[in-house]
């Protein structure tokens, strides 16, 4: 099925989600965001999300579709929570 709502609302609650240290259900919204719009801070959003769940494979698969100046970003971030991505 495709996934439905507004990108950008989806993505807006994710981060909403994400500042009230809630990685669970700010990784699940910027998923759904980014499973609409292909767009790179929803991405962003699930790398950093996935660090902070301590769940290494969502981590790196985010990863790996960013482009490298932010997988360096998304490399120290995540070093500090201990999950190595290369």
């Amino acid at each position: 099925t495709e996934p439905k709502g507004d990108p950008r609302v989806l993505l807006d609650d994710a981060r909403k989600a994400s500042l009230a240290n809630n990685a669970t259900m700010a990784y699940e919204l910027a998923k759904k965001s980014y499973d609409i719009d292909k767009n790179v801070a929803a991405l962003q959003l699930m790398g950093v999300s996935a660090c902070k769940m301590g769940d290494h494979n969502k981590a790196k698969a985010a990863y790996k579709k960013l482009e490298a100046s932010r997988q360096k970003q998304l490399q120290v971030m995540c070093a500090e929570k201990g999950i190595t991505l290369e």
